[in-house]
Parts: C-alpha cells; sequence; structure tokens
C-alpha cells in the first residue's frame, strides 16, 4: 500500500455502502464501565451479558441483577417465550451480517 499523499477513501465509502457499518463503529458508547456500575446499567450498547452475574472491582464484589427482568417476572406466574424473547442475553441472541 503506497504511504503518505491522500487516501482513496472511494472503495471504503462503496463498501458500507453495500453491507453498512456497525453502529460502535460510527457513536460514542456510554455509559463507561464505572459509570454503569453507578446508575445500575449496562456498560455498553451490546446486548446483556447476563441476566445475573458477579463483578470484582476494587470498591468489591457485586452481584448485577437485571432489574426490568425482575420487575416483568413478578407480574407474571410463568416465564411465556415473549419475556424469555426480550431479555436474551448475548450468547442467545444470534449474530447478524
Amino acid at each position: 500500500m503506497p504511504r503518505g499523499g491522500r487516501l482513496d477513501w472511494a472503495p471504503v465509502r462503496e463498501r458500507i455502502g453495500v453491507q453498512g457499518m456497525r453502529n460502535s463503529n460510527v457513536i460514542a458508547i456510554a455509559p463507561t464501565a464505572t459509570i454503569a456500575n453507578i446508575m445500575g446499567t449496562s456498560p455498553c450498547i451490546e446486548p446483556m451479558y447476563k441476566n445475573l452475574f458477579a463483578k470484582s472491582t476494587l470498591s468489591g464484589d457485586f452481584v448485577g441483577l437485571n432489574p426490568f427482568l425482575v420487575r416483568d417476572l413478578t407480574e407474571i406466574p410463568e416465564v411465556p417465550a415473549e419475556i424469555r424473547d426480550r431479555y436474551r442475553t448475548a450468547f442467545q441472541s444470534r449474530p447478524r451480517r
């Protein structure tokens, strides 16, 4: 690849026009992990890693629990497919190309 001068962005623009670009490449992802711990939310725009998990930080060990899942589960006697689909974790979601 030649170095120096101006880069030819036309092939990049063409490829993005055909296949698109992930949001993580074009936006600032917030909140950061620290802010997410304080606010009790996920530290990114990706699906939740798990609905129940343990976090270990310099401040101590914490249990993470999806509060929205807990709210929905307390309102119903069993777990319908719609709730299972809504709260899929990263490993239960199919990747898209």
